[in-house]
């Protein structure tokens, strides 16, 4: 509540339906103007959530307890492993329409596996509708590891679909929050374009 007026929303927060799944939030009342300008609410009882990092992940209006459960199902979607869209790798790069081109070079090991299972992971996940990923197959020496300069695997190629630059190269293992600090960092050199 951005105002500091309850209306329905501790009545609403007491409901069944709000507390299966109240255990995995952190809820906290904007009721003043410090608050507010800091997670940039614009009205009352506007319901913003964000993820562990402090992103914004879902804003949603309240009004009773089924809306605020529908925006907490929506935060929760919004923040949970997702597994990854891959783009098809032959005939050329896919259409990215607004979005970094996210190359993953990997092989067979184990190395690689789990470095493609990071990429599901929620903090990554989150950026997943800025970026269009493409799994390619590496071969030493080959067309596309010798196109993007990839020596080993497992490793990433995030490149600026407009101008087919590479905005960040990656390899070896990394954390969720490696990479997704190294996405945001590829991602805020395209907007600062």
């Amino acid at each position: 509540s951005v105002c500091g007026k309850a209306c329905g929303l501790d009545r609403a927060l007491g409901d069944p339906m709000i507390e299966k799944r109240a255990d995995r939030f952190c809820f906290v009342r904007a009721a003043d103007r410090k608050t507010a300008a800091d997670v940039r609410a614009a009205h009352c009882l506007e319901l913003i959530f964000l993820d562990p990092e402090g992103e914004e992940v879902h804003r949603a209006e309240f009004k009773d307890a089924p809306s605020l459960d529908k925006a907490m199902a929506a935060a929760e979607e919004r923040c949970s492993p997702r597994a990854v869209a891959w783009a098809p790798a032959a005939g050329g790069p896919p259409d990215a329409a607004g979005k970094l081109l996210v190359y993953a070079f990997a092989d067979e090991r184990k190395e690689s596996a789990e470095f493609l299972k990071v990429l599901e992971d929620r903090a990554v996940a989150a950026l997943h509708d800025r970026l269009v990923f493409v799994k390619t197959p590496w071969k030493k020496g080959g067309d596309e590891a010798r196109r993007w300069a990839v020596t080993q695997v497992p490793a990433l190629v995030i490149v600026d679909p407009v101008k087919g630059e590479v905005l960040e190269r990656v390899a070896g293992r990394k954390t969720p929050r490696e990479l997704r600090a190294l996405l945001l960092k590829a991602l805020a050199k395209v907007e600062k374009k």
